[in-house]
């Protein structure tokens, strides 16, 4: 029973944290695609705003935090079929979709950065989450951790980019 109580904490734990996330990443979104200040002012804030938004929960020292522009929504990654053994990631082989049409698996084709008017941007986060006790992680994590995710594509505002707000 005392593990099973555990469990729930450590799910509980898990989706609360990843929900801060997405709420964090949204509201960075919502302030980037607007294009007040500089790119470099933006992307400070940006990360004001998740350490924010996270609570304290998320520690951005450890954290991945990405932005990446893109032209149009075909330059987003191409889907694949992770075929054993599954590693998570594209390997030679493996059979994906040609989005772009170039007879090649693009992994991504984006460029670091906040994007300028009416460029489309991702912004990422991914977190180790360490659990809260060891009881669990054989089940939950990997050496005591979870890897968390969260991504939100957006299509920046028509402005001129350092504007004043």
């Amino acid at each position: 029973m005392l593990t099973g109580v555990v469990g729930i904490m450590e799910i509980g734990n898990i989706l609360f944290v990843n929900t801060l996330m997405e709420g964090a990443a949204g509201e960075a979104a919502r302030y980037g695609l607007t294009g007040q200040h500089t790119e470099a002012e933006r992307l400070a804030n940006i990360q004001a705003i998740i350490g924010e938004h996270t609570i304290g929960l998320v520690d951005l020292g450890t954290a991945l935090v990405t932005t990446t522009t893109y032209d149009n929504f075909d330059e987003i990654g191409e889907p694949y079929t992770d075929i054993a053994p599954s590693n998570g990631q594209y390997d030679a082989g493996e059979e994906y979709i040609d989005v772009n049409g170039n007879g090649a698996f693009d992994a991504d084709a984006g460029t670091p950065g906040v994007g300028g008017a009416g460029q489309i941007v991702v912004y990422r986060i991914e977190y180790d989450l360490p659990l809260l006790t060891g009881l669990v992680s054989d089940l939950l994590g990997n050496d005591g951790k979870m890897k968390l995710r969260t991504a939100i594509p957006i299509v920046n505002e028509p402005f001129t980019v350092g504007a004043a707000p």
